[in-house]
């Protein structure tokens, strides 16, 4: 069986962009946010993405502590899956003193699913802050076409 390739993010920098996070010291991470034109920022949860080849399907799983199921959103459109939403301060925190290294505020990840994937194939599920999302390599419906030998 031929291996599928995986992509995510809609950032074309997303590599070089973990290899800078890492080599940031624990107080400069606090700071890496990106900042938008409006002021607000937004994050990226960390993500992982497996391959099941027995059960020919991706999974991919999202560290999302502190929120609860009804706090992500997730949306599919033109193969694409977005998972997003917002993680709030706890009421009467100023994010601004002391030390920071949690993250709050608006936050995104892009998942490029195989083309003939349907939302009916996605399944998600929320467990202790950590959100899994399984869906198909390729389409049991219909087998990929082979190309006969020249």
């Amino acid at each position: 069986m031929a291996r599928h390739r995986i992509f995510y993010d809609s950032l074309p920098f997303s590599q070089l962009d973990r290899l800078i996070e890492e080599a940031l010291t624990s107080e400069q991470r606090s700071n890496d946010n990106f900042q938008l034109m409006n002021g607000s920022q937004i994050w990226r949860p960390r993500m992982d993405v497996h391959e099941d080849l027995k059960h020919n399907r991706a999974i991919a799983t999202f560290e999302l502590p502190g929120l609860q199921h009804q706090d992500v959103g997730l949306e599919f459109l033109n193969g694409n899956l977005t998972v997003s939403g917002e993680l709030k301060p706890p009421a009467g925190i100023n994010i601004r003193a002391g030390v920071r290294e949690r993250r709050y505020g608006k936050f995104a990840r892009v998942l490029f699913l195989p083309s003939d994937v349907k939302p009916e194939d996605i399944k998600a599920a929320m467990e202790n802050g950590i959100l899994t999302v399984k869906y198909p390599l390729t389409s049991a419906r219909h087998e990929p076409p082979k190309i006969a030998d020249p």
